[in-house]
C-alpha cells in the first residue's frame, strides 16, 4: 500500500510490527508443510498460534487440527485447546487465532512490487518464537530504517539503526 501511496505522489512513512515480508515469511515457512493444501496450512498456522500461548504435542494437534472439517472447527478446537492459558473467553480466542491465520496467510502470498522510498520503522519483539535478524528491509526499502526492540513488558529498551545504502 505504501508503494501505491508513492506511485500517486504521497509522502508515506511506514511503521512495521514484528514483521517485514521476509520476517512473516520465515514464521510462516518455519511453521509451513504442505503448501496449497488448505485444511493443512490452517492447521499449521492455528499450531503456530496455540504454540504462542503453550507447549502442545506438535503432531497430534495438527492431526487432529487436519481432521476437522471446516476452519469453524478447528478454530473452536484452538480455544478448546488454550482454555484457561490465557484470561480470554473462547470467542475472543477463536477472532484471534483467525485473525492470525489470515494475516499469515496475506504476508505469505504479499511479494513486494517495488522498493519503498519513505521512512520505514520497524518495531519487533526480542523475545519472539522465531529468533532472527531482519536482512529483508535494505531490500525492500531504499530509506534508512530503525528497529525498536522491546520484550514487550518494558517501555522500548533498545534502538539501532540498520545499514542500509541510499539508492
Amino acid at each position: 500500500m505504501g508503494v501505491q501511496m508513492e506511485a500517486a505522489g504521497e509522502t508515506v512513512k511506514l511503521l512495521l510490527l514484528d514483521g517485514s515480508p521476509t520476517y512473516v515469511a520465515t514464521h510462516t515457512a518455519s511453521q509451513k508443510i504442505v503448501r496449497g493444501d488448505t485444511v493443512a496450512e490452517q492447521s499449521e498456522a492455528l499450531l503456530f498460534f496455540i504454540l504462542q500461548f503453550k507447549d502442545v504435542d506438535q503432531q497430534k494437534v495438527v492431526g487432529e487440527l487436519t481432521s476437522m472439517k471446516s476452519l469453524d472447527e478447528r478454530l473452536a478446537r484452538t480455544a478448546q485447546i488454550l482454555d484457561g492459558v490465557t484470561p480470554f473467553p473462547a470467542d475472543e480466542l477463536s477472532s484471534a487465532a483467525a485473525s492470525f491465520y489470515y494475516k499469515l496467510d496475506a504476508a505469505d502470498k504479499y511479494k513486494p512490487s517495488a522498493k519503498f522510498k519513505g521512512n520505514v520503522t520497524l518495531v519487533r519483539a526480542i523475545d519472539n518464537y522465531v529468533q532472527m535478524g531482519d536482512d529483508s528491509l535494505p531490500t525492500n526499502c531504499r530509506r534508512r530504517q530503525l528497529v525498536s526492540i522491546t520484550n514487550w513488558t518494558r517501555p522500548i529498551s533498545t534502538s539501532r539503526a540498520l545499514n542500509s545504502r541510499e539508492m
